[in-house]
């Protein structure tokens, strides 16, 4: 009798353990939005939209990763697409098969397809992954190339997880039946925005302008675009980007200490960041500026700010596409929280060759005296608009200014 104990708790513990080692095996995967400091926003193969902290290597923004979790940490493994994009695919015999010119296949059938359809902009789907419309493909059912890529898995023979993009190779090739991801992949998933929550930062910035140091008076921009002239106290260089406190009704200002970005390249893609190289691993080491506040000097006392489309990079002003080296912007991180939080430059100032800041950083705003006296209500808009101003004339004009304290 206890001899059959024991045997039926062998059998037991080894049965868990053999579903354990295959519950730990499992690979989940999802695809990674917007990255901020040890936070990422990611959508699981299941649809959940989530922000998570991680450790270890910062994984990529707008990226597909594997991923394991030990407590409440994540940490993300950066999947590399060997180039399926070239290959034939079906969307029926169950969903299901990528084939080369040399009669390789494999199914695609449980595998999560992921669409990426704009910057932290995302589609899961773990059926009807593809679906080919009437028309769209070079036959009924499929389509090449597939401008799809994908992870095989030798031990099961088919494919472990599906990417697309916005991207679509060939088609200007004469591959007419070249398909598109955004048409055929996750036709009936929703679309989900990949940004992280967190609690929004004031770090209390601004350019100063024009000072009166005998007065202790400074003319101030602040990062909504409001003006003021202030009574400060302590000392102030004019044209120049500060922090600020107030106490008492007096302003106290401390020069933010840049980190010497110019040097770098600068892109205004992927979420908006520089690029420095690689660390000792091989890993990117980028600083993003996502919801930084952007100061541009244009001249003495001339500024321009902006806290959306803080960097654009038309097309011929960089060496490539969005990007450009050097940068000719600094920047800096105020809490070392990994996000930079201010970007810099001086229009009349250019160090090598590289972005011309006055081009590239701030270009939807407008330019502003920041001199003593010249009062300026906050701008909800980088441009007033013209239908605003129309209307304001139209009635008369009389207009109640209501200003913000800072």
């Amino acid at each position: 009798m206890k001899k059959s104990k024991l045997i039926l708790l062998v059998i037991a513990v080894f049965a868990f353990m053999t579903a354990l080692a295959v519950f730990a095996s499992a690979t989940d995967y999802c695809a990674v939005g917007q990255v901020r400091g040890d936070k990422a926003a990611i959508l699981k193969a299941d649809g959940t939209v989530a922000t998570v902290t991680y450790e270890g290597t910062a994984p990529y923004p707008d990226s597909v990763c594997s991923y394991t979790v030990s407590g409440d940490k994540y940490t993300f493994t950066a999947l590399s697409f060997p180039g399926y994009t070239s290959w034939r695919i079906y969307d029926v015999n169950g969903g299901a098969v990528f084939a080369d010119g040399a009669g390789n296949q494999g199914s695609y059938k449980s595998a999560p397809a992921f669409l990426k359809t704009g910057t932290y902009k995302w589609k899961v789907a773990t059926t009807n992954q593809v679906v080919i419309p009437t028309g769209v493909g070079d036959f009924d059912n499929t389509g090449w190339p597939c401008n799809i890529d994908a992870i095989w898995n030798g031990d099961t023979g088919a494919f472990d997880v599906i990417y697309g993009s916005e991207k679509v190779y060939n088609a200007d090739n004469g591959y007419a039946a070249a398909l598109d991801p955004q048409v055929v992949m996750c036709p009936g998933a929703a679309e989900k925005e990949l940004k992280v929550k967190t609690e929004a930062k004031d770090h209390k910035l601004c350019a100063v302008g024009e000072i009166d140091a005998a007065n202790k008076k400074a003319a101030v921009l602040f990062s909504d675009g409001s003006i003021e002239t202030v009574d400060y106290e302590g000392d102030v260089t004019a044209d120049t980007v500060c922090t600020f406190a107030v106490n008492g009704g007096k302003y106290t200002f401390t020069p933010v200490a840049f980190a010497g970005y110019y040097t770098w390249r600068l892109w205004d893609v992927p979420a908006g960041s520089f690029f420095q190289g690689f660390d000792e691993n091989s890993n990117e080491y980028r600083a993003y500026y996502n919801d930084s506040v952007a100061f541009l000097k244009t001249g003495t006392n001339k500024w321009k700010v902006a806290k959306a489309n803080q960097v654009v990079i038309p097309a011929g002003a960089g060496d490539f596409d969005n990007t450009g080296y050097w940068a000719n912007v600094d920047a800096a991180d105020l809490d070392s929280d990994g996000m930079l939080d201010v970007l810099y430059a001086d229009g009349q100032n250019k160090f090598g060759d590289g972005l011309d800041p006055n081009i590239v950083l701030a270009p939807n705003s407008g330019e502003y005296d920041v001199v003593l006296g010249n009062e300026q209500a906050p701008q909800t808009a980088d441009v007033i608009s013209v239908v605003a101003i129309v209307a304001l004339v139209s009635f008369g004009g009389a207009a109640l200014l209501i200003r913000k304290k800072h």
